[in-house]
């Protein structure tokens, strides 16, 4: 019987030697490069998307240290305003008759209240004439640093004869929190927009 076996001439060998390179070097390629390339791609997608969320929970993380401090400041200062409970007008009013106490002549009138879910908005129009713009300005102060909470809006200040007057309109704010609902108390501007 006859053996089966050919011998090879130098240029098969050769072409059988890349072809055998050629093999390993797709299979290396498809069976670690791709799957390498895939997973570092994957890796940096992953670390990308955890530090945009360590950088926002760094910004959160310094804004609520800010806010701390600030409030650690108005501990120190004794400056503390409070949102009331509705309805709360007779101690914002109390409030605004001991602020202008030092005022001889003033004119105070407040708006319909405006409710958006539990905040409420007692808006108000207030005139007052003092002697100098300091005095003008330490009231105002009081307003917005006092025990209530108070924002000024829309003011209107003019000088004669050395006198000060003011106009402004201004909101005190309240909550529903520990607060009873009555007559005068509006529905809610959400559930109305909805």
């Amino acid at each position: 019987m006859k053996s089966m076996t050919k011998n090879f001439s130098k240029k098969e060998k050769i072409l059988l030697a890349i072809l055998a390179v050629g093999v390993v070097v797709l299979l290396y390629y498809r069976l670690f490069y791709v799957n390498i390339n895939e997973a570092t791609m994957s890796a940096r997608a992953d670390a990308s998307e955890l530090q945009t969320e360590l950088d926002f929970a760094e910004a959160r993380s310094a804004r609520i240290k800010q806010m701390k401090s600030e409030m650690q400041g108005y501990k120190t200062t004794g400056v503390v305003s409070k949102m009331g409970s509705y309805n709360s007008s007779k101690q914002e009013t109390a409030f605004m008759h001991t602020v202008l106490d030092s005022v001889s002549d003033y004119n105070i009138a407040f708006d319909a209240v405006t409710r958006e879910g539990n905040q409420i908005r007692r808006g108000f129009t207030l005139q007052f004439s003092v002697p100098d713009y300091k005095t003008a300005e330490a009231i105002l102060y009081d307003m917005t640093h006092g025990e209530y909470r108070c924002m000024i809006g829309d003011m209107n200040c003019s000088s004669r004869n050395g006198a000060v007057t003011v106009s402004l309109n201004g909101t005190f704010f309240e909550t529903m929190v520990g607060g009873a609902a009555d007559s005068a108390l509006p529905a809610d501007e959400e559930d109305i927009n909805e």
